[in-house]
């Protein structure tokens, strides 16, 4: 469950990373 909570706020962060990347 740890490593699903994990994954997914890694997911989130690369989200805004490519977001912030992009502006």
């Amino acid at each position: 469950m740890a490593s699903l909570s994990m994954s997914a706020h890694l997911v989130e962060k690369q989200m805004v990373y490519r977001a912030v990347e992009t502006t």
